[in-house]
């Protein structure tokens, strides 16, 4: 079966997809990713850990990308909340769009 970025995945299926995606480290970071995280000083760790251990809070179809994208929060390394929206490309890689407080 070939994976369809562009059919909604139920949530628990999403956060299974996410996480191993980050256990793997299959992430892809791009530029505008990289200067969030920057300017509100996450680090990758802070990231995974998010991801490893935060809930499914969203999702929503962007269709000028032909994708769904899915917003995790849960807290940071330092017990901060944060929230990291992702972008799944496959069963085996996600994409981070960006990180918010």
């Amino acid at each position: 079966m070939t994976f369809d970025p562009t059919e909604e995945i139920e949530d628990e299926k999403a956060l299974t997809l996410i996480r191993r995606a980050a256990s793997a480290r299959n992430l892809i970071y791009g530029r505008h990713v990289k200067q969030r995280m920057s300017e509100r000083n996450f680090t990758i760790q802070d990231i995974l850990y998010i991801l490893q251990n935060g809930r499914l809070r969203g999702k929503e179809y962007k269709a000028e990308y032909e994708n769904w994208v899915y917003s995790i929060r849960g807290q940071d390394l330092e017990g901060e909340e944060g929230r990291v929206v992702t972008a799944i490309l496959s069963e085996y890689s996600i994409q981070i769009i960006t990180v918010t407080s």
